[in-house]
């Protein structure tokens, strides 16, 4: 298993900051897609390396991978 898939399910329900830094601390990239429900400007390329977040009320409320 590589870390995305040990970390990716443990930061539902995390707040922003905690994630974070979990996240960090593994060496995983990441970035916001969703804050607020305000989307914010992202780049089109796929990566299976990434996580990206969405947050409501410092929330990890979802991730997706692409």
């Amino acid at each position: 298993m590589d870390k995305i898939e040990q970390i990716r399910e443990k930061i539902i329900g995390m707040t922003e900051e905690d994630s974070i830094r979990l996240i960090s601390e593994n060496n995983i990239n990441y970035r916001i897609v969703i804050k607020d429900s305000k989307p914010y400007i992202i780049t089109c390329d796929f990566r299976m390396d990434r996580l990206n977040l969405e947050i409501e009320n410092n929330i990890i409320i979802k991730y997706e991978i692409y």
